[in-house]
């Protein structure tokens, strides 16, 4: 039974937490993050790891999560779509704040002419007050 755990589960496992990171990245750069951020910190905890004593003396055969740094370098792999991932949720961020803005200005302009129409209406007196 134990070996059944190593053997199949903890591949998985690992596997999992790849993909973990690799979606973790994507929706972070669609969030509009830098992607060169996630793999700077991946590669700062992978550094950690390897000045943790007793860190690397287990095989990774028998760890639950990949190694920190097969993690960086599989980030990394993928900067170059995170890059473009990245760069259309800037620009589609960008035009929304430049519609919004379009937008909020149209308003104040209508508001400002419908103001002034209503103001240079003359205040008429009812018609039935015109006869007396």
């Amino acid at each position: 039974r134990l070996v059944g755990t190593f053997a199949v589960q903890l591949p998985f496992s690992r596997r999992h937490e790849l993909e973990a990171d690799r979606m973790g990245a994507i929706i972070a750069a669609r969030a509009g993050y830098d992607p060169r951020a996630f793999v700077a910190v991946t590669q700062r905890q992978a550094e950690h790891a390897v000045t943790t004593p007793g860190e690397n003396d287990v095989p990774e055969f028998f760890l639950t999560h990949p190694a920190w740094e097969g993690r960086a370098h599989e980030l990394e792999a993928q900067l170059e779509g995170l890059d473009r991932v990245h760069r259309c949720a800037v620009q589609q961020r960008d035009l929304l704040a430049e519609a919004v803005e379009t937008h909020e200005a149209l308003q104040r302009d209508l508001n400002a002419q419908l103001d002034s129409l209503a103001r240079s209406a003359a205040p008429r007196r009812p018609w039935w007050r015109r006869l007396i």
